[in-house]
Parts: structure tokens; C-alpha cells; sequence
């Protein structure tokens, strides 16, 4: 039930911050800390045209983000923020935006090849991600799925724009059909292949 795509009673991100039908909606999820490129997000849709490119955080963090990110949405017009939501309606939330996003600024081995829960909550609600370059497995399994990118942090202006600009309703088929398939119910024979070839 949790990876099930319902309508919003409140209505979607256009619908409740007046984003319009020409802007791409790339949302970020989770925790609002240190290393996950916060600042780098709000400084890039700050270049960008809000006719085309529209941010929304979702989540919550401590107070000097939060502050941050309510004056982002004060003084820029693609800048919103959504506060953090019941576990079982994460996807449908997500299901409202366009894109996923999710970059770091330190790629520790733990996050290089990490594979987060936004990451199946995305794909399940259809979304084709964007990731910094330096999350290797993510990018990895991406690339290998169709229904995503990776970017130099230095060049994630011009690849948020580059996307805003295409259809993809090819990768958001593929990411659907890659959640469809990654799920415990086919983990479960590789790890009863292995265990079971050490009996």
C-alpha cells in the first residue's frame, strides 16, 4: 500500500504552489543537513528560469536549514517547500513532481554506494532521477535502467536546464518497470539461489 500512487486531497505541487504546465518539477526529499547539497540546489534554480524549473524540498531538518529554506521561498519563484509526510504518502506526494533529485557534496564510500529509500519511492511513483556523479552506484543503476542521469556538481545548472527541456515519458516507463522488479519478492530467489548452493 505504501508504494501506491493516490490522489493528493490537497492537490498537487502545480496546483497548490501555481507551478505552471511549461516548468519541470524536480523534487528533493529527506533530510535537509550537511553534505546533501542543499545550498547547491537552492543556488542552482536560482539561475534557472522558473517558466521552466521548479524545486520542491520535501522533509524537514534542523532550524539554520529550515530558515533557509523558507527564505528561498520568499525570494524565489521556483523555490517550495513541502513539509515531511506520513510514510504512505511519500510516493503520491513524489508522484506530483517530474524528476527526482538528490546530490552529495562528500562522496564517503558509505554514500557512493548507497541506495536510499527515495530512491524506490521515486521509481515507483514513476519519476526519472537526477544524481551527482560522485553516487556511483545510483548513477550506476540508473544508466543501466533508462530512467535517469548523473551530473558533475559543477555542471548541474546546465543538466537541470538540458532536462527541462526534453520528454521523458520513456524513462518515467522505465523507471516504473525497474520498481516493478525491485522488490523483495525477487531478492528473495537470488538469496535462496546462494544459500541454498551451500547447503
Amino acid at each position: 500500500d505504501a508504494v501506491q500512487v493516490r490522489p493528493l486531497p490537497e492537490g498537487g505541487f502545480r496546483e497548490r504552489f501555481g507551478i505552471p504546465d511549461s516548468a519541470t518539477v524536480f523534487i528533493y526529499q529527506g533530510l535537509f543537513s550537511t553534505g546533501r547539497g542543499i545550498e547547491t540546489l537552492l543556488e542552482t534554480f536560482a539561475a534557472l528560469d522558473p517558466a521552466r524549473s521548479h524545486l520542491v524540498l520535501m522533509g524537514y531538518g534542523d532550524a539554520s536549514y529550515q530558515a533557509m529554506i523558507d527564505e528561498a521561498t520568499v525570494s524565489r519563484a521556483n523555490v517550495h517547500f513541502q513539509p515531511a509526510v506520513a510514510r504512505e504518502w511519500i510516493v503520491s506526494y513524489s508522484a506530483s513532481a517530474d524528476v527526482g533529485i538528490f546530490i552529495s557534496e562528500r562522496a564517503s564510500l558509505s554514500y557512493r554506494y548507497a541506495l536510499p529509500n527515495k530512491f524506490f519511492e521515486w521509481a515507483n511513483a514513476g519519476l526519472p532521477i537526477l544524481v551527482s556523479d560522485n553516487l556511483e552506484y545510483q548513477a550506476s543503476l540508473l544508466k543501466e535502467g533508462g530512467f535517469g542521469w548523473d551530473a558533475p556538481l559543477n555542471e548541474l545548472t546546465s543538466a537541470v536546464k538540458r532536462i527541462s527541456e526534453i520528454d521523458f515519458t520513456s524513462l518515467t516507463d522505465n523507471a516504473r518497470r525497474y520498481a516493478a522488479t525491485a522488490v523483495w519478492e525477487e531478492d528473495a530467489k537470488a538469496f535462496a539461489e546462494v544459500y541454498g548452493s551451500r547447503r
